[in-house]
């Protein structure tokens, strides 16, 4: 006998799913519809960081590698571009709970006590597994056993964070036939400061006091670039919590960041940038999130039992919320392409395409 095809409800478990919104407001006999909504939504977010957590092991399974090969690289890339376009759709899907008003969240909101959405488990193993380590005393002892071993075993294992770490300290730097690409760097940064410094002495519209307090602003800046050439004061300051990368994987960061043109540069931009962009929209969810509570609840203790709500915590974590924020602040060390040190031929082949 022929097998008989799947069906469409039975694959995705849409009886399951549809029946899985059990109304505490319900149970209670009391009306409250949009409690309703308020489940459908958080159920959703749940399903989604299921899927973020799913597409970060198949990244870190990649970056695991001794060799992350380019196609390996450039899958990373698509894994990243996908989990960007989902956390704008976990920004999205606030509005959708903005619909919900405050009265009508009240209409259920203490029966929901002690649950709250501090306790996402999810959320949370996958913001370690990126490379955060925010997690308070007080949110595990929220979670059940089973869910607070999940997390515990995440923070002690390598996140993604770490694991570009290592591949970044693994590229080969431009010392080679003679040619010391620090050594070219640093005297395009010397020459870019000095232009800058007589841009700002020469100004005009500025009096003497403000040209003197911008030059010495411009000075500054150019003695920050010491952390790439001395490795010395980048261990300070990575033991201070300035900067998480390693020396190794700073300069290439930046190598690859400033040469992202040519073509096997290209694609570990892409990742570097497209994680730049996760931190920053997983941060925008966390305002708008934040927003919601205030709108929602005010200075009321949050149904999770925390003083003056959820946006305390939410608050918090969007000043430590970035995994990758050193490469966003690599931007303090990029030079306009014409003042670039042109790369040989031989090494502009090496990141070329050969066939």
């Amino acid at each position: 006998m022929p097998k008989p095809g799947i069906y469409y409800s039975d694959y995705l478990a849409v009886d399951e799913l549809t029946n899985m919104q059990q109304l505490e407001s319900t149970k209670h006999n009391l009306d409250a519809p949009d409690e309703h909504l308020f489940i459908i939504i958080h159920q959703a977010y749940e399903l989604w960081f299921k899927q973020l957590l799913f597409d970060l092991d198949r990244m870190m399974t990649l970056a695991k590698q001794e060799q992350f090969d380019d196609a390996d690289v450039l899958k990373a890339v698509g894994l990243v571009d996908r989990m960007n376009t989902i956390a704008d759709l976990l920004v999205q899907q606030v509005d959708v709970l903005d619909t919900m008003t405050p009265l009508d969240f009240m209409d259920f909101r203490n029966l929901l006590v002690p649950a709250s959405g501090f306790q996402s488990w999810q959320f949370r193993l996958f913001e370690t597994r990126l490379g955060l380590k925010h997690h308070s005393t007080g949110f595990m002892a929220a979670l059940e056993p089973r869910h607070k071993k999940v997390l515990e075993e995440a923070q002690n294992a390598p996140t993604l964070f770490d694991l570009l770490n290592k591949w970044l300290g693994r590229t080969p730097f431009l010392q080679k036939d003679g040619f010391d690409f620090w050594q070219h760097y640093r005297k395009a940064v010397e020459t870019m400061v000095k232009e800058e410094e007589q841009l700002v002495l020469s100004n005009p519209h500025l009096t003497e006091d403000e040209k003197q307090l911008e030059a010495a602003k411009v000075r500054e800046t150019g003695q920050s670039f010491e952390v790439l050439f001395d490795e010395n004061q980048h261990q300070k300051l990575q033991e201070a919590g300035a900067w998480r990368l390693d020396y190794n994987a700073l300069k290439a960061a930046l190598f690859i960041m400033l040469y992202r043109d040519e073509p096997l540069l290209n694609a570990p931009f892409k990742l570097m940038d497209g994680l730049i962009q996760l931190d920053q929209t997983m941060n925008l969810w966390r305002q708008r999130h934040m927003q919601m509570a205030q709108r929602m609840i005010g200075q009321k203790i949050s149904t999770g039992g925390m003083s003056g709500g959820s946006q305390a915590y939410l608050a918090k974590t969007i000043q430590t919320g970035l995994a990758f924020k050193d490469f966003a602040a690599l931007s303090t060390f990029l030079l306009p392409r014409k003042n670039l040190p042109p790369l040989p031929e031989n090494i502009r082949k090496t990141l070329g395409f050969n066939y």
